[in-house]
């Protein structure tokens, strides 16, 4: 076998597997879009909880350096984001 043969070869069987492995989803029935919705979801809380967590850290470290210029909005603020955090858990 020369060395044409062998590259069309290895070609073809790497684009069968490609094709087998894009349709293998269809022929097997094993595509959900209930899981992916699932998925989206749970990322989306997850990104949302890391966010409120984040912006109470700041507010956090804003008062310990003296930033934030009013206790009672720290207080109202913190309490807000918070609640948020317990809502977003649900």
């Amino acid at each position: 076998m020369n060395s044409e043969t062998i590259v069309l070869l290895l070609f073809s069987i790497l684009y069968t597997g490609m094709v087998f492995y894009i349709i293998s989803p269809f022929i097997t029935g094993d595509f959900n879009n209930e899981d992916h919705k699932k998925d989206i979801s749970y990322k989306s809380a997850a990104i949302q909880n890391s966010t409120i967590r984040n912006l109470i850290y700041e507010l956090e470290i804003d008062y310990e350096l003296g930033l934030v210029v009013d206790k009672n909005d720290y207080k109202d603020n913190l309490a807000h984001l918070n609640n948020a955090l317990k809502e977003s858990n649900k």
